[in-house]
């Protein structure tokens, strides 16, 4: 059996590794252009429940996260929210169904965002997955040419 010389034995190491680093960053990626062209299929449902009709909506304890409940420390130590009226008590079913809308939309395009992100990140680990193995497969080739 002919020994691999150290040289080659670690540039076919590389190559070995940064294929695997592309093949599963490349199912991740596949995911993320899932996420882009249908994010309401890869979104988690606990996020857009509240969003399921307008009587959930407006019951639902985070509907309208931009009123915020800021809590302040009373002196015994409790925590206590001070009370928020519904913003969507006066509005008619069109308006709350709107704001809804809206408020979905928002919530699915900020999970497209983040797989756009994600995207851009594993587009670049399989770029430097991709040289690495294209400059390491020549130099395993060019010794492995050097030996016979």
């Amino acid at each position: 059996m002919k020994r691999i010389p150290s040289i080659r034995f670690y540039a076919l190491a590389v190559c070995f590794v940064s294929l695997l680093c592309a093949a599963i960053t490349s199912g991740f990626a596949l995911y993320n252009l899932v996420t882009l062209a249908a994010p309401s299929w890869t979104i988690e449902p606990y996020r857009i429940q509240s969003y399921s009709s307008n009587e959930v909506f407006t019951n639902s304890q985070f509907p309208y996260p931009a009123f915020g409940r800021a809590s302040f420390i009373i002196n015994e130590g409790v925590s206590q929210a001070p009370p928020v009226n519904n913003p969507y008590a006066e509005m008619s079913d069109e308006e709350i169904t709107a704001a809804r809308l809206s408020r979905l939309q928002a919530e699915l395009d900020a999970h497209a965002g983040s797989a756009r992100l994600s995207l851009l990140r594993q587009g670049i680990i399989i770029l430097i997955s991709s040289l690495l193995f294209f400059t390491h497969w020549r130099l395993a080739k060019n010794v492995g040419a050097d030996e016979t």
